[in-house]
């Protein structure tokens, strides 16, 4: 919805493997579509990728099926790696096919041997994430809170896995 209400593309095309919730999903995000410039929200199939911009990949086991909810597990979010990895398996060489210029953006857990796994399936470089991105705005936050401060006044930042290694800076 971030991109649909920040007017940061022009089209939103939903891949799932089951249509059916692709297409619920494109439909909830249209409802808040007048809120925002003028976007075409549709739902779709890999081939419908064609030409993208950019492919945000979501897809995979989440961590509370893929039993990574302990914080206190060493393992943390690496637990939905193989689980992860098959699913990218099947899916980048999918998106390739359909949008070979397009960069991917890994968003699933675990991020980083995930954009590994990405840019061998994809036969390219332009694999991406956020990783520790969100961990270091959260962080900011909290340290502001504490501070009494606005939080972009604060320089933080979180280094190393998404997970249980992170690094406070």
């Amino acid at each position: 919805m971030a991109i649909v209400v920040g007017g940061h593309a022009r089209e939103l095309v939903i891949v799932n493997r089951n249509r059916d919730r692709a297409k619920a999903i494109a439909t909830d995000m249209r409802y808040g579509a007048p809120l925002s410039p003028l976007i075409d929200i549709q739902h779709g199939g890999y081939e419908d990728l064609a030409g993208a911009g950019l492919v945000i990949l979501t897809a995979g086991v989440n961590e509370k099926t893929g039993g990574a909810t302990d914080r206190r597990d060493p393992q943390g979010r690496l637990r939905l790696l193989e689980a992860n990895v098959k699913v990218f398996a099947e899916i980048v060489p999918n998106i390739v096919k359909a949008a070979p210029a397009a960069p991917i953006m890994v968003l699933t857990d675990p991020p980083e041997p995930l954009i590994d796994a990405a840019r061998h399936f994809a036969g390219h470089d332009r694999v991406f994430g956020t990783s520790t991105f969100l961990d270091s705005l959260r962080f900011r936050v909290h340290l502001a809170k504490r501070l009494r401060v606005d939080p972009a006044s604060i320089n933080a930042n979180v280094v190393g896995e998404h997970g249980t290694s992170n690094v406070f800076l």
